[in-house]
């Protein structure tokens, strides 16, 4: 359980940091350095687990150093909360980083995994930047995947791989050949499979 007291306190410090960094003492900004750095990473990653901890950092870094050169900034309709300030400003950051990297990313070779990535659950702001902007990717992703096979019973057959479909029976099922043999029909879903990861695999080494 938090302590009110010590909550009060910290409050109390920080905005004595915020009156110096406000009066210009050269000392302040590195003492509500190593007062806010560590608890703000650790309070962003908490709520967004699956960014990664150096983009985090950086976030908050910047947040930190912009606050610095301008201390006015968390001040609001006559009040100050520098602590308030400083943590929507680093998830700010970190959404932003995020969205670049997904930019770089996107010229890489790796559009194929790309499909698997697990949809963000919570419906934070930055939770639901990160959900709707994999969705997009996915789908156009997978547009491009079925653009490559004009067969549609090869498209079914794709679409249930990316689901994470294993059973022989669903791909005969969705090549129409369940009225076929076990042995015909595992050695037609693997000529189709063989015949998808060729196409794949083909596309995959043109890629710019």
């Amino acid at each position: 359980m938090t302590d009110p007291g010590r909550g009060d306190q910290e409050r109390d410090t920080l905005l004595a940091l915020h009156k110096r960094l406000a009066d210009g003492d050269p000392l302040a900004s590195s003492e509500a350095a190593a007062m806010l750095l560590r608890p703000l990473v650790d309070e962003i990653q908490q709520k967004y687990p699956r960014l990664d901890e150096q983009m985090i950092a950086d976030a908050v870094v910047d947040a930190l150093l912009d606050y610095f050169a301008d201390p006015s900034s968390a001040e609001k309709s006559g009040g100050v909360d520098p602590r308030g300030y400083l943590s929507r400003a680093a998830w700010r950051n970190a959404a932003n980083l995020w969205r670049g990297s997904r930019r770089r990313g996107r010229r890489e070779k790796e559009w194929a995994t790309d499909l698997a990535v697990a949809r963000v659950a919570d419906d934070s702001v930055v939770g639901t930047l990160i959900q709707e902007e994999e969705k997009a990717h996915q789908e156009r992703q997978l547009a491009k995947l079925m653009s490559l096979l004009p067969n549609e019973s090869d498209q079914r057959v794709l679409r249930l791989r990316l689901q994470g479909e294993r059973r022989m029976e669903s791909f005969a099922l969705a090549l129409g050949i369940g009225h076929l043999s076990i042995e015909e029909q595992r050695s037609r879903v693997k000529r189709v499979k063989d015949r998808i990861d060729k196409v794949i695999k083909r596309a995959w080494n043109q890629e710019p």
